[in-house]
């Protein structure tokens, strides 16, 4: 705990140690009522619910909800989220075939300038979402 939550403490001694740290870990707050953190005077300090207490200084309340929003409005706006694929969708079936008819991971890989990793995946990802070979 802070100095400031001692202070809090002396000013309200009907109040122990455990109940405040109870009420801190809940996510409850000491604030400063003058904005100034040195002022450590127990009529400045009060105990205000974490979320009014980002409020008073301008704070978004939950950063989380901040990033959801920020996300939605961005696929909304038809931004794609993730990596861009190494091969386009042509590519990927191109390959798919050439696997089916028996070439090699290496000589497919090769040809598109991409790991075996990435032919492996490819082909895989297919088999796993129930896609049948052609």
């Amino acid at each position: 705990m802070h100095k400031h939550h001692f202070i809090w403490l002396r000013k309200y001694p009907h109040r122990t140690e455990t109940w405040l740290q109870e009420k801190l870990d809940d996510g409850f707050h000491i604030h400063h009522q003058d904005g100034n953190h040195a002022n450590n005077a127990s009529r400045n300090l009060i105990l205000i619910e974490g979320n009014d207490h980002l409020e008073l200084h301008g704070r978004p309340v939950c950063w989380k909800d901040t990033l959801r929003e920020g996300r939605a409005r961005a696929k909304a706006a038809g931004v794609k989220f993730g990596r861009k694929p190494k091969l386009s969708a042509l590519q990927q079936k191109e390959a798919r075939s050439r696997r089916d008819a028996g070439e090699t991971l290496k000589s497919i890989a090769n040809s598109y300038g991409v790991s075996v990793a990435t032919i492996c995946r490819l082909c895989r990802r297919r088999h796993l979402s129930g896609h049948p070979k052609s």
